[in-house]
């Protein structure tokens, strides 16, 4: 009896110890599971494909590559603006008696030189006939008579506007009174792109508009090309402020994966996206916070075709 129970003890002793050992190998094993997860959750955060192209192929789709590194990114702000006819290159023609329009010589849209002959006007006081001319080279842009009407000498007859230069009047809001100038240089910008850059900022105006709590600002520009238009909206980009950084970027490198945004980086002839936090920006270019190294080959042209590579 008295071996039965010592039999009986030492089983039970053993199935304990036995137990207990799976036990730790469990706990073991589930937190090696865990460091194993958490160490490839932690080197997640770049997408893992490579994309590999050859020289030719680089060439082919138009990849360029640079070095990133430091750069200048020049703080702007947009305005709304406004062609408008430069007022020391526009004349209004007016009769110099009362009378009968007995000729036209120039119509709406005609190019006139100074000195041409307008039109002809025969006076009411001594039936005598005159010549109205252009003051001015320019374009007929209002033509206030026709043929045999009666003519005052307070009466407008033409208007004409000198089109090689023209101004462009753009409103500054409240918010930068203090911050644009006269003398900062300002670029015109249509649909996003630049029509004239480097243009400085000949007056702004002491007196608020009350509706809408903006002061005028002026840009004359040369418009031979006739590019601007009177009447046509533009925006007006003034830079404000120049701001250095260690890694500059232009904004063409830049692309969307995984709804981040990411630049490609070269490696020893591969391509790979990296994440990245973006700063402060200006029209061309991009400060990079975090996500790539000064030096890093960055693909800066045809990004987008590694992109939809990657996508494949």
């Amino acid at each position: 009896m008295k071996l039965t129970r010592g039999l009986f003890v030492l089983i039970f002793l053993a199935i304990f110890v036995v137990g207990s050992s799976k036990l730790a190998l469990a706990k073991d094993d589930h937190d090696h599971h865990s460091e194993t997860h958490e160490h490839h959750e932690n080197h997640g955060d770049e997408p893992e494909k490579l994309i590999r192209l050859s020289n030719d192929e680089m060439t082919e789709f138009g990849i360029k590559v640079q070095k990133a590194g430091k750069g200048t990114i020049t703080k702007e702000v947009i305005f709304p603006g406004e062609v408008q006819i430069h007022l020391d290159y526009l004349a209004h023609v007016k009769p110099r008696y009362s009378g009968v329009v007995k000729r036209i010589y120039k119509h709406i849209g005609d190019t006139a030189k100074k000195g041409d002959v307008l039109a002809i006007v025969e006076s009411n006081e001594n039936l005598s006939r005159y010549e109205i001319k252009a003051p001015i080279t320019g374009t007929i842009i209002q033509k206030h008579f026709t043929l045999g009407e009666s003519v005052e000498e307070s009466s407008n007859a033409f208007a004409i506007a000198n089109l090689d230069k023209v101004w462009v009047i753009f409103s500054v809001s409240e918010d930068y009174f203090s911050q644009v100038k006269k003398g900062q240089f300002a670029t015109i910008l249509s649909d996003d792109r630049p029509l004239s850059e480097r243009l400085r900022i000949l007056y702004i105006s002491d007196v608020l508009d009350t509706t809408s709590r903006t002061s005028s600002a002026r840009l004359e520009i040369n418009n031979r090309n006739r590019k601007l238009k009177p009447g046509m909206y533009v925006d007006v980009s003034v830079k404000l402020e120049s701001i250095q950084s260690n890694i500059v970027i232009p904004k063409t490198a830049v692309q969307t994966i995984e709804g981040k945004q990411a630049v490609f980086v070269q490696k020893r002839g591969r391509f790979q996206p990296h994440f990245v936090t973006l700063g402060v920006e200006d029209l061309d270019n991009v400060i990079v916070l975090k996500g790539i190294e000064s030096g890093e080959n960055i693909v800066t042209e045809g990004s987008f075709i590694l992109k939809a590579e990657l996508e494949k």
